[in-house]
């Protein structure tokens, strides 16, 4: 009965998001939860007919093939996120596949209204604008608004070369969040193990030093003898890639901090240091160099070490 109910519930809100275009995003976070939750129980035909489900109702609300392959295809990402709690993948593979078929969807609606697109971004920069304006001329002395009006600027005039790297990084931050949270749930509610690993043990693939370094000989290429096409490949990569190494950065932060266990007070510290005063840059160039330096593994020995230096207490009489 309930799984009929969540069934009638999906095919109803596909056609709501279909026909609403402000809850249309939604569509690729809302459906993959119980597609996933389906396969994890070993439920595949029902998994199945829930994807059939919603792409039908986003057929007939929207009376679009587009629309409805688009929402198909969003509630299909459940299928690999299934698959991996089910068959224990690694989790970082399961980032990575749920990141690629999540963005390629994405990439796929901003191709497709690549003018619509562009025109959003105009519209919400002259929208901030405006209220910046309004905020400079209640206080004229006021020199944050207007940098960050300059940055909004530069932003707007570049958003070809960088808007599909920026759109990239929450796709990816939600990809771990989504993994997470399914791992968590798999364990609690459906009595499986989930998959290897977490997000503190996620690694950046070695491989990924070389798009690395075909990005930054790209960038100089296109510094040298600029090239529009060129350029929006460059630079739409290298945004990608760093929010790709970020995520690594973080994720080695938080190795150490579970690992080391520090005091509450340089716990605190650090999240204030880095977020609060805008130094988590940083994080890219930790999660990059941990290419050549390991530091998990560099981590490990230090605690290793540490341990033997230490004594052992004596033992009570």
């Amino acid at each position: 009965m309930v799984a009929y109910l969540t069934t009638a519930l999906a095919l109803f809100l596909a056609a709501l998001m279909a026909t609403w275009a402000r809850l249309y995003p939604l569509g690729i976070v809302v459906f993959p939860v119980p597609v996933a939750l389906y396969l994890a129980r070993g439920r595949r035909g029902l998994a199945a007919g829930l994807i059939a489900c919603v792409g039908v109702g986003a057929l007939a609300a929207s009376g679009a093939w587009e629309v409805g392959l688009l929402y198909l295809l969003a509630a299909g990402a459940g299928w690999p996120l299934g698959l991996g709690l089910t068959r224990r993948w690694a989790y970082g593979r399961m980032v990575s596949i749920l990141t690629v078929w999540a963005f390629a969807l994405v990439l796929m609606s901003i191709v497709g209204a690549w003018d619509d697109w562009n025109a959003q971004a105009v519209f919400a920069h002259d929208t901030l604008t405006a209220e910046l304006d309004k905020r400079t001329e209640a206080n004229p002395a006021d020199e944050q608004a207007a940098a960050i009006r300059a940055n909004l600027t530069w932003l707007k005039d570049r958003w070809a070369s960088l808007g599909l790297g920026l759109t990239f990084c929450p796709v990816l931050i939600g990809a771990c969040v989504a993994v997470s949270f399914m791992a968590r749930w798999a364990r609690l509610r459906c009595g499986r193990p989930g998959p290897r690993g977490s997000f503190r043990d996620m690694r950046v693939p070695e491989w990924l030093v070389w798009v690395v370094i075909l990005a930054a000989v790209t960038w100089f290429i296109d510094r040298r003898w600029p090239v529009t096409g060129l350029r929006i490949v460059s630079w739409n990569t290298a945004v990608g890639l760093s929010a790709v190494y970020w995520l690594n950065g973080l994720s080695i932060l938080v190795y150490a901090a579970t690992v080391l266990r520090p005091h509450l007070f340089v716990t605190v510290a650090a999240v204030f240091v880095l977020f609060y005063l805008g130094v988590h840059p940083v994080l890219c160039f930790v999660g990059l160099f941990d290419t050549w330096s390991d530091f998990r593994r560099r981590i490990d020995r230090f605690i290793l070490e540490r341990s033997r230096r230490i004594p052992p207490e004596d033992d009570a009489p």
